[in-house]
């Protein structure tokens, strides 16, 4: 018989309060009655046949070879518990409590009130470029924590729906059931297609930071494009540019904060561009590099303010002098010889 049920209390402490959804595993929204915080509660059955008999058949090509193999599927639940158990830092469902129960499994976490990126990039239809460039400096900080951890973590299947949007902007990374750690070889196909590297679904595919950094990204581009199929990495670097960039910027900027938008626009499609190399050698070197040059995007609106500023309240008037005295200088030249 099931222990978790809405109403229910568990270890007498969290009162279940809804179901949230779940595939191979249940995740409900529970209140801590000692703390009063809200928290997130996955249960796993024990029996892991009786759950994942159940469900439908994976579409491989579209989803990834290692989400059909049901004894990968469980490990990663009890991975995921294993690696939250000593993570802790924000922007990560800090692992609360563990109950290993008769028939159930059961792993409580934080729970973090927000959208998930998918959704809230889909109703905004896009999300803007300085929100894209918040959102990445935020992931590739967490990101890098995990690869310079001891042992260093690749997550593995970073995707716009296991990045939840806080209120305040602020961005936390769920669902560690793909993460390892270095030196691992990788079960082919654990991931998701369409955001995963390539390499995640070759026969003992080298994974690394690396594959972070092509699916960050995918995650980005999606984020910035929902719904857009691009056929090469070319397509989507110039689709980026130009239609994202100078063309809707005349229309809806005025003309100095348009220039520097687009020099911005064309900062970050670069940026993403360096990210999805198919090839490994031909990306991103670590998340510390992306969050630098993100700190220069940044720095475009200061640098590129200051100089307008300057041009306008300073070289502008002083060319408007120069050509009012030579306007009055030639005035009185032609005065000179009669030309009045």
């Amino acid at each position: 018989m099931a222990m978790v049920e809405i109403g229910g209390l568990l270890a007498n402490r969290y009162r279940i309060i809804k179901y949230l959804g779940g595939g191979m595993s249940r995740v409900y929204l529970a209140i801590d009655e000692v703390s009063m915080r809200k928290l997130a509660v996955k249960v796993v059955d024990k029996i892991g046949e009786k759950v994942l008999d159940k469900m439908p058949p994976i579409d491989h090509e579209k989803h990834g070879y290692g989400l059909a193999d049901k004894d990968v599927q469980l490990e990663a639940i009890f991975r995921e518990a294993r690696l939250l158990k000593r993570l802790h830092r924000k922007g990560i469902a800090n692992i609360v409590d563990l109950l290993d129960l008769e028939e159930e499994f059961i792993i409580i976490t934080e729970f973090i009130e927000g959208q998930n990126l998918r959704t809230y990039a889909k109703e905004k239809a896009g999300i803007g470029v300085d929100q894209a460039i918040n959102i990445m400096d935020q992931i590739a900080s967490i990101l890098k924590d995990l690869h310079l951890g001891k042992p260093g973590l690749f997550f593995k299947d970073l995707k716009p729906s296991n990045i939840i949007v806080e209120k305040d902007g602020s961005c936390s990374l769920i669902d560690f059931g793909c993460a390892d750690m270095f030196g691992r070889t990788a079960n082919r196909g654990l991931g998701s297609k369409g955001f995963a590297a390539p390499e995640q679904f070759v026969d003992n595919g080298e994974v690394d930071e690396k594959s972070d950094i092509f699916a960050l990204g995918r995650t980005m581009l999606y984020s910035l494009f929902p719904g857009v199929t691009f056929r090469t990495r070319e397509d989507r670097f110039w689709l980026f540019y130009k239609n994202y960039g100078f063309k809707s910027l005349k229309r809806s900027y005025p003309f100095f904060k348009g220039i520097i938008l687009g020099l911005k626009v064309k900062a970050l499609a670069r940026l993403i561009y360096d990210c999805i190399g198919q090839d490994k050698d031909d990306r991103c070197q670590d998340m510390a590099y992306i969050q630098d040059e993100l700190g220069k995007i940044r720095a475009l609106d200061e640098r590129l303010q200051l100089k307008l500023r300057i041009y306008l309240d300073y070289i502008l008037p002083a060319m408007a002098l120069l050509s009012l005295a030579g306007i009055l200088f030639f005035g009185w030249r032609l005065m000179q010889f009669g030309g009045f």
